[in-house]
């Protein structure tokens, strides 16, 4: 159907569609509920004398409208400037994770800011992944490089003041006692230690000591370095295939 175009009043400003009704207006006044003629889901623009405008969407229907608002622009004070900056938290603030670990059955990284904290969170799970026979070796997909689940940078997280893990499953089928730690180096390969000098300078962010349970947190004893890549190993020698397993990485920055 094609649109037409109407001018009311010298004031408001209507998009119609034959046997559809207003889709779109513009004018100093939203319509009372029960008014007919606008199209369910018509947008209407509330154009104030002083230039300011909210804007309201129909939730009823052709013979009886209810507009509902959902969005008063005057009372907005961010800038443009501002709302890019909180923008960047979907556009650019991402995580991902290697290629050694990119079969986990889930992997969820987000980076917010809070007002002036930044939370980096990463939701890990653990099931598809394979563990050692030896005590601090790598977890990942077997014999696989790059089994990282993030790398933790400045520009994105911020200056790193704290750090929690939380086990959100217990893991079954490799080792239930299992530590985190970061490198500066992202190939890390699954079945070697995280002590290796070929992954660099490395740094305890928790190790367990004992095994996990559902609801268990630990805080960061250390944090990552800048631009570390994060990396789950075993804190006992205990191999096997995880069936279950979901941790929580979480970072707070500035």
């Amino acid at each position: 159907m094609s649109k037409r175009f109407t001018q009311q009043d010298g004031t408001t400003i209507v998009v119609s569609k034959p046997n559809i009704g207003h889709t779109m207006a513009v004018g100093p006044t939203v319509p009372t509920d029960g008014t007919k003629g606008y199209a369910p889901s018509c947008l209407f623009i509330d154009q104030d004398a002083t230039g300011g405008s909210g804007w309201y969407i129909n939730r009823g229907t052709y013979a009886s409208c209810n507009f509902d608002a959902i969005a008063d622009l005057p009372t907005i004070t961010a800038t443009m400037t501002e709302l890019n900056y909180l923008d960047q938290d979907l556009a650019t603030n991402t995580l991902s994770r290697g290629a050694g670990v990119d079969t986990a059955e889930t992997y969820v990284g987000s980076i917010a800011r809070m007002g002036g904290l930044i939370v980096t969170r990463i939701l890990v799970d653990l099931t598809g992944m394979v563990g050692s026979a030896t005590d601090l070796d790598i977890i990942g997909e077997s014999a696989a490089a790059g089994c990282h689940w993030g790398q933790i940078t400045t520009a994105k997280s911020g200056s790193l003041k704290g750090g929690l893990i939380t086990c959100l499953e217990l893991p079954t089928g490799g080792a239930d006692d299992i530590d985190f730690y970061s490198s500066n180096v992202a190939t890390g390969t699954q079945d070697v230690i995280i002590t290796d000098a070929a992954l660099g300078t490395e740094t305890a962010l928790v190790t367990s000591g004992a095994a996990w349970a559902s609801g268990t947190q630990k805080g960061m004893t250390a944090l990552p370095t800048a631009d570390d890549y994060i990396y789950i190993v075993n804190g006992e020698a205990a191999g096997g295939t995880f069936t279950a397993g979901k941790f929580l990485i979480e970072l707070f920055g500035a």
